[in-house]
């Protein structure tokens, strides 16, 4: 490459180089240095002095690498291998080292040297490393000495396995001599033994047979013993000691399976049935029965009653001919005697009902076509049907007797019927007939029918049940029943039209009276503007309050179509209205509130009465001041009865003056005189603010004035 393009190239590769280049020179440029020998002043005896011996070590350590290279080619050992090459490698290195140092009397390479020694340090040391790991393996070489003791002991024993292998040769030939003539001795019975063997084979493969059999028997007996759907227990005969339960057994009785192992059989039986199940399993166990089926209730573990059907057997030991074992199933059959139980009370129930019911039950086969009555069915046919026997459903005496005692109109119809369940073209029919009866008057029965059974194979019908019902009572009476509904609904509409046009006549009546009364307000309202003297003002202003709660009063009985009760609270917004406008210079907003309450028609007036002059008698004696609030409410309160109660959030009369002027007011006026009619007390409270309350008692009928009202209380 160029001078030029090396100057033009990247800057590392030009510092590189020039690193390289030193490192070469330093080692390799032998310009500036003198050999050896001028340092031993080329003194001829020294020069050869150190040259002889640097040559002889040199041909020295040559020849040691030969020697351990032969060595390594005898020794195959890893360990002792890889030592070896370590040493050939160093020493071969200690001897490049001094060829360099007779090199350098002469020649000034000291780079090459170096060189030399650094390889040999190298070596050296992975050398010593090495020979210092594998220290335990060469001390534990054995010794040449140890070598050949060891030899000796392998020696003798030699020695003795071959006196051991001639005397056993011997005994070999001594067996072969007596087997020889043990072949003669037996070649007479072999075929014997041939036979023999030949027989023993087949016995023994019977056996195993035999034995797979055994084995399949008795898996498939576990299996079928544990899985069975049924309790099943194995005891021991005379003490009744289980030795052996499944899984069913312990679920009958609530236990486990390990739980029931090694009690009696008695612990689980009820304690009314235990004497009479023990002497039914005595006579199991004498002989007199061969097997024993009984039920018996068992007891579970929780205490409760299970009823179980028990099949023992007993296993008799041929060579003693005493008990062995006891075998037996149990099966729960708890539910079952439970359902018997229940159907036999509703068949009881259902018989009771059919007997109080007066109701006649029958049955028909309709395979054979043939027919079965009750006695009460019986009875309803006039003894024409037999009672409980089975008859011609078509054909026969009793039937044609029994189709001349049917209505000629209803023969065909019934005929109709009867043969669209046996063609099984309806599954129910209800067939009405009417039955001459022995007074020679008609009975109206009713028979209802319905199919319970078909023929697997065709479908067809083959037994239907139903019931005869005599209405004949029924009809009269539901006749009766009609004809006088009739009669009541006549009369009904009778008072309706009567009812309505009294409710007419009240409700025009109402509409006049509260005309009237709308004018005599007007009149007053009129009178109240030409009044100059105070106190007659207030009289006017009074008796036009009065007015206009009758007023309100009659409105509120001629607007609602209830002619029993009215709603309250609209009654007392409007007489707080009304009041409001007549209350001059006291600014009174009046609050009402009754919870959806409902009163009699005939309360009307005395409420808007009493509301009124309780309103008045509040504002001119207990509420001096010029503006009030005033919540009314009118509550039921069952025990009690109904209460109006007035409530201000201003103080009443706090002087005793005033106090007794309300009371009075109250006690001797309007208030009284209508408290007094409605059987009535009156209840005044001065504290947290002004609140009267009056109560109207429920059922009252007062004979006195002082029985009628109490005297205001003033807390």
């Amino acid at each position: 490459m160029p001078y030029r393009s090396i100057l033009a190239g990247p800057a590392p590769y030009f510092l590189y180089r020039n690193v390289f280049m030193s490192l070469w020179g330093s080692l390799f440029n032998q310009s500036g240095l003198t050999p050896h020998g001028f340092c031993l002043t080329w003194d001829p005896v020294l020069i050869w002095l150190h040259a002889t011996s640097d040559a002889v070590i040199f041909l020295s350590y040559l020849a040691i690498p030969l020697s351990l290279a032969w060595l390594l080619r005898r020794r195959r050992d890893p360990v002792f291998r890889r030592i070896g090459n370590l040493f050939v490698i160093f020493i071969v290195a200690c001897a490049t080292t001094h060829g360099m140092e007779v090199l350098t009397l002469w020649v000034p390479a000291y780079g090459w040297e170096g060189l030399a020694k650094a390889v040999t340090a190298i070596a050296s040391v992975v050398t010593a490393a090495s020979l210092w790991l594998n220290t335990p393996y060469l001390a534990a070489m054995l010794s040449p000495a140890k070598l050949t003791e060891l030899n000796a002991e392998l020696s003798d024993t030699i020695g003795v396995q071959h006196t051991a292998l001639q005397n056993l040769l011997v005994t070999e030939r001594q067996l072969g001599e007596w087997n020889m003539s043990l072949e003669k001795a037996m070649a007479g019975h072999s075929t014997k033994l041939q036979a023999s063997n030949a027989q023993l084979q087949r016995l023994v493969a019977e056996r195993e047979s035999n034995q797979r059999a055994l084995a399949r028997s008795e898996e498939e007996f576990r299996a079928a013993f544990e899985v069975a759907a049924i309790g099943k227990m194995h005891m021991e005969p005379l003490s009744g000691r289980l030795l052996r339960v499944n899984r069913s057994l312990a679920d009958i009785f609530g236990y486990k399976d390990e739980d029931l192992v090694g009690k009696t059989v008695w612990q689980f039986v009820h304690p009314d049935d235990r004497e009479a199940a023990v002497a039914r399993y005595e006579t199991l166990l004498k002989g007199v029965v061969s097997n024993l089926v009984a039920d018996v209730r068992g007891v579970r573990h929780d205490g409760t009653a299970v009823w179980v059907r028990v099949f023992a057997v007993v296993v008799i030991d041929p060579a003693v001919g005493l008990p062995r074992l006891t075998i037996a199933e149990v099966e729960d059959i708890d539910l079952a005697v439970r359902t018997q139980a229940t159907l036999r009370a509703t068949e009881a129930r259902l018989r009771l009902a059919l007997e109080s019911a007066n109701y006649g039950v029958w049955d028909i086969d309709l395979r054979n076509g043939l027919v079965w009555a009750d006695k009460r069915c019986s009875a309803m046919t006039f003894g024409t049907v037999p009672p409980e026997t089975w008859i011609s459903l078509l054909d026969g005496p009793q039937q044609a007797a029994w189709r001349e005692r049917i209505h000629p109109d209803d023969r065909d119809r019934r005929a109709l019927q009867i043969q669209a369940v046996m063609s099984g073209d309806s599954e129910m029919e209800q067939i009405e007939t009417r039955v001459r009866r022995n007074d020679g008057g008609w009975s109206l029965l009713v028979h209802r029918c319905i199919v319970v059974e078909h023929d697997p194979a065709t479908g067809a019908p083959v037994r239907a049940v139903g019931i005869t019902i005599d209405m004949t009572e029924r009809v009269a009476a539901l006749t009766a029943l009609e004809g006088a509904n009739a009669s009541l609904e006549q009369s009904l509409q009778t008072r309706r039209e009567v009812l309505a046009h009294r409710f007419l006549l009240l409700r025009e009546i109402y509409h006049r009276i509260s005309d009237s009364l709308r004018t005599v307000d007007g009149l007053m309202a009129g009178s109240a503007h030409d009044r100059d003297d105070r106190a007659g003002l207030e009289t006017l202003i009074l008796e036009r309050r009065r007015v206009q709660a009758l007023r309100l009063a009659h409105m509120t009985l001629m607007e609602p179509m209830d002619v029993q009760s009215f709603e309250v609270e609209p009654l007392l917004r409007d007489l707080g209205e009304a009041f409001k406008a007549t209350a001059g210079e006291h600014d009174i907003v009046v609050h009402v509130g009754s919870d959806g309450l409902r009163m009699p028609l005939d309360s009307a007036v005395p409420l808007a009465l009493l509301t009124t002059e309780l309103l008045t008698a509040c504002t001119r004696h207990a509420l001096p001041g010029e503006r009030a609030c005033i919540n009314l409410s009118v509550r039921d309160d069952t025990d009690a009865g109904i209460s109006l109660v007035l409530m201000s959030d201003v103080p009443g009369p706090t002087d005793a003056a005033a106090r007794d002027s309300f009371a009075a007011a109250l006690e001797t006026g309007p208030v009284h005189d209508l408290l007094r009619q409605l059987g009535g007390k009156l209840e005044i409270s001065c504290e947290q603010g002004l609140r009267v309350e009056m109560t109207a008692v429920r059922n009252t009928h007062p004979q006195t004035m002082a029985d009628m009202t109490e005297s205001p209380r003033l807390n």
